[in-house]
């Protein structure tokens, strides 16, 4: 698996890393895995992109959410908490990817690039934590830190919510990718 981290380029890394440091559990994490635990889950989702490509289902997102007989519901809310912007969520009891419409499209005018772009690109993400949940596995639980620890006594173990993320961030980054040939951080 070397190779495929080698697809974390720069400025996918620091995206990375600071969604890893603005995790609640961080600090309990310790420095020397910080990087390596960021780059496997990275690396779940660029193979997790690869696989839907090798497999021949690197089509347009809608159509893969349609396959797997998900809804997309599109909110006209900019969804800001916490000062963090959302673009959308996965609703797994539901099976509906929510997409806040304004924050997309803010996303977009960020980026200079179209909405309907952007929405793929958002789509893709979400589509990532319905496959954790299908398929995958939760990639917050690679690692785990003790919930409750006393010198050598350790209770309890909770996954690392950033990791998540990152995946989703790989398999998006590697979609894009495929889809259009397009690298860095665009």
């Amino acid at each position: 698996m070397g190779n495929v981290y080698s697809e974390m380029v720069p400025f996918w890394a620091e995206v990375c890393y600071e969604e890893l440091r603005r995790d609640l559990l961080y600090d309990k994490i310790p420095v020397y895995v910080r990087e390596s635990i960021c780059r496997r889950a990275w690396a779940t989702g660029i193979l997790a992109a690869s696989r839907q490509a090798d497999r021949g289902q690197m089509e347009e997102i809608h159509r893969l959410i349609e396959k797997q007989n998900l809804q997309i519901e599109q909110a006209e809310t900019d969804q800001v908490v916490g000062g963090m912007r959302f673009f959308g969520e996965y609703v797994e009891k539901q099976k509906k990817i929510i997409l806040y419409s304004p924050s997309v499209c803010r996303f977009a005018q960020d980026r200079s690039i179209p909405c309907a772009l952007a929405e793929e690109l958002i789509l893709a993400h979400e589509f990532y934590h319905f496959l954790e949940h299908a398929c995958l596995g939760r990639t917050s639980e690679q690692y785990t830190v003790p919930s409750l620890q006393w010198g050598r006594l350790s209770v309890g173990k909770n996954g690392i919510r950033a990791l998540s993320e990152i995946g989703a961030y790989g398999f998006s980054y590697m979609y894009w990718k495929l889809r259009y040939g397009v690298d860095e951080k665009e």
